[in-house]
């Protein structure tokens, strides 16, 4: 297997991975895609010429469904999102201490006064800012609740996950508010 490997490796070297004689030689042909039509082998990759749907079509092989066309179960949804709300949270939090690092809290503050923006415009991009940390808390909560082996019932865990959204929602308008 090491000979081979070396073999591979010193073709590829020297002679390119396009060449023709790394693509013909014995070593790589099993993994090229051919089919058996009439006990003989014919090769079934891309050619210059060929184009990938054309050639598929041609060979009558199924469209794999997009990702889109399914419907997500809830608790698939919550743990999605919880995933992306703790990336969202760490990105946040590291280019609000980059920006901190190149000016003073007090510019940032005198910078949006400036903007002399309405109370709602604030109040919704406050609620907005607190929802991704307050969705992520309420759902580590309820996931140190099932540490305990409880609620794990397919019952329990969608009513758990509606009162973890709206618990979440509730928190971001109250920490919104302050």
């Amino acid at each position: 297997m090491a000979s081979a490997l070396a073999l591979l490796n010193r073709s590829l070297v020297r002679q390119g991975v396009l060449a023709r004689s790394v693509v013909a030689s014995p070593l790589l042909a099993r993994f090229q895609s051919t089919k058996t039509v009439d006990g003989r082998t014919q090769w079934v990759g891309l050619t210059n010429d060929q184009d990938f749907f054309k050639k598929n079509d041609k060979l009558n092989r199924p469209m794999s469904p997009h990702l889109t066309i399914y419907r997500f179960p809830l608790p698939a949804i919550l743990s999605i999102s919880h995933r992306v709300s703790g990336a969202a949270l760490t990105m946040a939090i590291s280019a609000a201490a980059i920006g901190l690092m190149v000016h003073p809290l007090s510019f940032y503050i005198d910078a949006v006064q400036a903007m002399q923006l309405p109370a709602a415009c604030f109040f919704t991009t406050k609620t907005l800012l607190a929802f991704p940390f307050t969705y992520h808390t309420v759902n580590g909560l309820r996931h140190l609740f099932w540490d305990t082996a409880k609620g794990l019932e397919l019952g329990p865990v969608y009513s758990s996950g509606y009162m973890m959204v709206g618990l979440g929602l509730v928190s971001a308008v109250g920490l919104a508010m302050l």
